[in-house]
Parts: C-alpha cells; sequence; structure tokens
C-alpha cells in the first residue's frame, strides 16, 4: 500500500526536526529543503537516508538532483513507492 501525502509528509517533518533540531511546524510542501530549513550536504543525505530506510525505496543521484522542496521530496516518495 502506498503511504498517503500527509503521512509522508508529517514522516519528513519529524525526520527534519531531529536532524536540524529546529521545530518544523510550518513546515509545508512548498519549503526550500536547503535554504527553508537550513541543511547542508551533510544533513540533506541524513535524511535522505532515513526516508529510504522508513519507505525501503531507493533514490538515484538524479532523483535527487530533481528535489528542491519538501513537495518535491513527497513526490519522490509516492513514486518509488508506488513502483
Amino acid at each position: 500500500m502506498t503511504p498517503d501525502r500527509p503521512a509522508i509528509l508529517q514522516k519528513l517533518a519529524d525526520l527534519l526536526t531531529a536532524e536540524s533540531d529546529r521545530p518544523t511546524d510550518d513546515l509545508s510542501e512548498a519549503t526550500a529543503i536547503r535554504e527553508g530549513l537550513g541543511l547542508d550536504s551533510v544533513d540533506l543525505m541524513s535524511v535522505v537516508t532515513r526516508v529510504e530506510e522508513a519507505y525501503r525505496v531507493r533514490f538515484s543521484h538524479q532523483d535527487l538532483e530533481r528535489v528542491a522542496t519538501v513537495g518535491d521530496l513527497v513526490d519522490l516518495v509516492v513514486a518509488k513507492a508506488a513502483a
């Protein structure tokens, strides 16, 4: 069963809060991952690894190049989980 968008968004909020040590109460799909959350490349890769583990998916480098916002990451999780 493919997880729904609100559930994925909540899981991402939890992971991003843990990684950035900042609350993400105002997290939306429009939030820029790097600029909006202040994540550097190492932080982002840690989040990606946790997402891959949580949803049992794998993202290619090309997949991740297209991820700029939280919504982009949600789209990617939905697409990979459905495949």
